[in-house]
C-alpha cells in the first residue's frame, strides 16, 4: 500500500510541475520558449540574487565580495568595511552547490563543442540546474512529509496530509516557478529537523552522537533561513521538560542537559560560517536588513495586522490558504490528547505567524513565511483525517478544493495579473470566468506545444537545452529517486551495513565542512584598503542615487550620504548638478557644476557644465556656424564638443552627438573636459541601442553614475539597472 502511495504523490508532483511549465514563462506567450524553460530565465535581482550570490561569487571568484555580482540588486549596498551587505543566509547556496558545479561542468562541454557559453555562473547552464536542483528538494521534501505523518498515522491518513500540505499551499509556486527562493530547501530541511523530533519522543535511550547531529541539522536549519530559529522552541521545550521531571533522577537531567548541550555547540560550528560572513561583509555579527519594514508594535496595530494576516482582501491566509485553518484545528485536536507533543509544535506555529504579523506582507506569492510550518501542517491534517474516516469524501473534496485554488491562484500572479493588485483574492475570483473562457489557464505546456508544432529542427543548443534536456530530466530524476528510494527500504544489503555510520559520517561532514567553510570566509576576506573603499563608496552613492530618481525628498537623502564618502569635493558637487540637471532646473545645476569647476577644472562637471548653460539659455551655439567652420578646416576639440552638445541636447540625436564628441577627443586627448565627454560616450554611446530598443530614457540619468561605471562589470550592472540582463 505505501509503495502505491509514493507512486501517487510522484505522479501528483510530475502532474503539477508539468502543468505549471507555461506559468514560469511570466507573461510570455509559449512560442517564446527560448526565453525561458519555467522561469530559467527569470532572476530576481533580490532575494533570489542575494541567496545566488553565495554559490556563483564563492566558485567562481573564490570570495564573498559581491561587489562584481552583476545580478545582485544590492551590490551598491557598500558597508563600512568596504564590502557588499548580503541579508540573506548561505544555507540554500549549500545545497544547489552540486547542481551548480553540474552546470559548471556542462557550460565547459559546450565550450569544448565550441558554443560559446559563459563560464560565469550565470549563464543557462548554471540558471537551469539549479533551479532542476530546487525542484528535487521540492520533490524530496514531499517523500519525506509522507514517510513522518505515516511514523504516527495510517497510510491514508499520510498520504492525504502529504499531498495537499503541498499542493494547497504557496509552496509549488516556490517549487516549479521561482525556484531561485531557498523555500524548497527549507521545507526540506524542516522536515528532517522534525524527524529528530518524532525519534526523540519514539526512542528511550538516545546517545550523544544523536543529540549533536540534531544540533548541527539545527544550525543548517538557520543557515537556510534565519525565522527557522523559531524551531528552536523545541529542544527548549524539551529542556523545561526534563528540568520539570520530578521523577528524574539529577545525575539523568545533567546528562541530558549536557547532551543537549553538546547539540547546542553542533549548531553553533554549523552556523559559523554565516557568523564569519557577516562579520567581514558587515563588520558587526549580524544581519539586519534595511528594506524590512516592521509595522508599529502597539497592541492595536498588531491586532490589526493578525487581522489582515488571516482575513485580509490581499494574501489572507484563511482565503488563500485555507488548508492552514484545518492543520491548525488539527494541531488543537493532538494537544487535547497529548499536550507534551504538541505543545512545542503549536507553540513553534505560533511564532512562524510573528515574523508575516510585524514584517507584513512581503509582495511575494501566498504567505511564505509560514512554509517552515509545513511539517506541523502536516501533522495536523493527518490528525484531522484520522479522526474523520467518516467523512472521507467530504475532507478529500476539501482538500482537493484547497489545491486546486492555490493553482488557479498561481495562473493568475504575475501571468494574468499585474504584481501585487490589490484585493488580490476577490479580483482572482471574479477573473475565473474570463481566465477559462481565454484559453490562458490551458496553454499548453512547452514540450507538448513543441512536439505538436511538426518542426523538429531546433535552432541551436539552447533550444535543444530548455525544450528536451530539462523536462526530460524534470521527469526522469523524480522517477529514478523514487525506485531507488524503494530499493533502500528494501534493505539491500549496502545499506545495512552502512546504516550504523550513517549518523556520526553525517554529524562529522557537516561539521568538518562548516569548519573549513569559516576558516576560508575568514582567509579570503582581508580588511580593503582605504582607497578601494573610497570608491566603492562613492559609487555606492551616485547608485542609490539613481535608485531614487525622481523621489526628490529620498534625492536629497541620498546626496547627504554621498558627502559622507564622495572621496572628493568636486564629485559631490556635481552629483548635486545632476540632481537638478535630470530634473531640469539648470540654473541651479550651473551654480553647482561651477563650483565643481572651480574645485577641479578637469572635473566631470566641466562638460556638464557647458551642458547646463546651452540649456539654460546662458550661451547660444549656431549650428550653421559651427558646421562651416568644420568645413572651411577650422576642426578643434571645442567646435567638436559644442556641436556634441548641440546634437544632444537640441536635436536629440545622440548618435550623431557621440560622432563629435570622439572627434574632440581625437582632437585633444588631453583637454579640461576629457572626463565629461567620456562620461557621455559610456552614458550613450555602447549602449544607446540596447536602451532605445526598450523605450528608456537615457537623458534622465546621472553622468557621475556613468563616468564611475566605466569597467566591463559595471557596464554590466548598469545594463541590469535598465532591465537589460542577456541570458
Amino acid at each position: 500500500m505505501e509503495r502505491v502511495h509514493y507512486k501517487i504523490l510522484l505522479v501528483l508532483f510530475l502532474l503539477y510541475g508539468f502543468a505549471l511549465t507555461p506559468l514560469g514563462l511570466y507573461k510570455k506567450p509559449v512560442e517564446q520558449v527560448h526565453s525561458g524553460y519555467y522561469s530559467v530565465g527569470k532572476f530576481d535581482p533580490g532575494d533570489d540574487a542575494g541567496y545566488y550570490a553565495y554559490l556563483r561569487s564563492g566558485f567562481i571568484d573564490g570570495d564573498f565580495d559581491f561587489f562584481d555580482e552583476k545580478r545582485y540588486w544590492h551590490f551598491d549596498e557598500v558597508t563600512e568595511t568596504g564590502y557588499v551587505a548580503n541579508y540573506w543566509p548561505m544555507g540554500a547556496a549549500l545545497f544547489w552547490s552540486p547542481f551548480f558545479l553540474a552546470g559548471h561542468g556542462l557550460a565547459s562541454f559546450y565550450n569544448a563543442m565550441d558554443y560559446p557559453v559563459p563560464l560565469d555562473g550565470h549563464s543557462f547552464p548554471y540558471q537551469a540546474l539549479t533551479f532542476l536542483g530546487s525542484s528535487i528538494e521540492g520533490f524530496a521534501a514531499l517523500f519525506l512529509c509522507y514517510a513522518l505523518t505515516r511514523r504516527l498515522y495510517s497510510a491514508r491518513a499520510a498520504l492525504a496530509a502529504s499531498a495537499f500540505a503541498f499542493m494547497a499551499t504557496c509552496l509549488p509556486y516556490f517549487v516549479f516557478v521561482r525556484n531561485r527562493m531557498s523555500h524548497s530547501t527549507d521545507v526540506l530541511v524542516c522536515l528532517i529537523f522534525f524527524y529528530f523530533y518524532l525519534k526523540y519522543r519514539e526512542s528511550k535511550s538516545k546517545p550523544w552522537s544523536f543529540f549533536v547531529l540534531w544540533g548541527a541539522i539545527g544550525g543548517l536549519l538557520i543557515l537556510v533561513r534565519y525565522i527557522n530559529v523559531f524551531y528552536l522552541i523545541i529542544p527548549l521545550w524539551l529542556i523545561v521538560e526534563t528540568a520539570l521531571d520530578k521523577e528524574a533522577f539529577r545525575k539523568k537531567k545533567l546528562i541530558v542537559f549536557g547532551k543537549f548541550f553538546a547539540g547546542g555547540i553542533a549548531l553553533a560550528v554549523v552556523f559559523s560560517p554565516q557568523l564569519a560572513a557577516w562579520n567581514s561583509l558587515h563588520g558587526v555579527l549580524s544581519s539586519l536588513n534595511p528594506h524590512t519594514v516592521v509595522v508599529s508594535l502597539s497592541l492595536f496595530s498588531v491586532l490589526d495586522s493578525y487581522k489582515d494576516f488571516l482575513f485580509g482582501g490581499n494574501q489572507g491566509l484563511f482565503f488563500f490558504e485555507p488548508i492552514w485553518a484545518l492543520g491548525l484545528v488539527g494541531l488543537v485536536l493532538i494537544f487535547i490528547r497529548d499536550r507534551s507533543f504538541a505543545g512545542p509544535c503549536l507553540a513553534a506555529s505560533f511564532l512562524f505567524t510573528v515574523a508575516p504579523v510585524v514584517v507584513g506582507h512581503d509582495g511575494s506569492f501566498g504567505q511564505r513565511y509560514l512554509l517552515p510550518a509545513l511539517p506541523l501542517l502536516a501533522i495536523g491534517l493527518a490528525e484531522v483525517f484520522e479522526r474523520a474516516r467518516r467523512f472521507q469524501g467530504i475532507v478529500w473534496v476539501t482538500g482537493a478544493a484547497a489545491s486546486a485554488w492555490i493553482f488557479i491562484l498561481i495562473a493568475h500572479y504575475k501571468t494574468i495579473f499585474e504584481h501585487n493588485i490589490p484585493d488580490y483574492i476577490s479580483q482572482t475570483f471574479k477573473n475565473i470566468p474570463s481566465l477559462f473562457e481565454s484559453g490562458e489557464f490551458f496553454r499548453p505546456t512547452t514540450l507538448p506545444h513543441y512536439l505538436s508544432t511538426g518542426n523538429y529542427a531546433l535552432d541551436d543548443y539552447r533550444d535543444v537545452f530548455f525544450l528536451l534536456i530539462i523536462p526530460t530530466l524534470q521527469i526522469l530524476i523524480p522517477i529514478v529517486l523514487t525506485f531507488a528510494f524503494f530499493r533502500l527500504r528494501e534493505g539491500i544489503s549496502f545499506f545495512k551495513k552502512a546504516k550504523g555510520y550513517i549518523v556520526p559520517t553525517a554529524t562529522v561532514t557537516l561539521l568538518a565542512i562548516s569548519t573549513a567553510a569559516t576558516i576560508f570566509i575568514e582567509l579570503s576576506h582581508p580588511p580593503l584598503p582605504a582607497e578601494i573603499k573610497s570608491e566603492r563608496h562613492r559609487i555606492s552613492a551616485a547608485s542609490n542615487f539613481l535608485k531614487t530618481f525622481p523621489n526628490t525628498k529620498k534625492m536629497y537623502t541620498e546626496l547627504k550620504k554621498s558627502e559622507k564618502f564622495s572621496g572628493n569635493e568636486d564629485a559631490h558637487l556635481a552629483l548635486r548638478g545632476d540632481a537638478f540637471f535630470i530634473r531640469k532646473e539648470f540654473e541651479p545645476a550651473r551654480k553647482f557644476y561651477a563650483l565643481a569647476v572651480a574645485n577641479n577644472p578637469r572635473s566631470y562637471a566641466a562638460l556638464q557644465l557647458e551642458r547646463a548653460n546651452f540649456l539654460a539659455g546662458t550661451i547660444d551655439l549656431d549650428l550653421v556656424s559651427l558646421l562651416n567652420q568644420l568645413k572651411s578646416g577650422k576642426s578643434s576639440d571645442e567646435i567638436n564638443r559644442l556641436l556634441g552638445i548641440y546634437y544632444l541636447d537640441s536635436l536629440k540625436q545622440p548618435v550623431e552627438a557621440m560622432k563629435y564628441f570622439k572627434s574632440s577627443l581625437e582632437t585633444n586627448p588631453e583637454q579640461a573636459h576629457k572626463k565629461g565627454i567620456e562620461a557621455a560616450l559610456s552614458q550613450y554611446g555602447k549602449q544607446w541601442w540596447r536602451l532605445t530598443s526598450r523605450g528608456q530614457r537615457m537623458d534622465s540619468l546621472p553622468g557621475l553614475y556613468f563616468h564611475m561605471l566605466n569597467t566591463e562589470i559595471n557596464r554590466a550592472r548598469l545594463n541590469f539597472i535598465q532591465n537589460d540582463q542577456p541570458f
